[in-house]
């Protein structure tokens, strides 16, 4: 975490619901929980809301978050599905 970095209260909350629902394998609403997150930093960057570090900060996170769900669909349990 960047130190000084004055953080989004709403941009947070959205960040710990999509960390609570892929920590309990709620695949579905994590993905949409990421769009929403990755919607809300573009707004902020685009309204001047979050700039500078602020803004580094939050792409930084928007990209970790997107690399860290990138494959975490329903698709991935059909690895361990055994057919008859």
């Amino acid at each position: 975490m960047m130190f000084g970095v004055r953080k989004d209260k709403r941009i947070e909350e959205m960040l710990r619901t999509l960390e609570m629902d892929a920590s309990n394998n709620y695949k579905d609403a994590a993905q949409k929980d990421l769009h929403k997150v990755e919607e809300a930093i573009h707004s902020g960057i685009e309204s001047g809301q979050l700039k500078g570090r602020q803004k580094e900060y939050y792409e930084k996170i928007l990209h970790e978050k997107q690399e860290q769900l990138r494959e975490f669909t329903h698709k991935d349990q059909l690895k361990n599905v055994v057919r008859r």
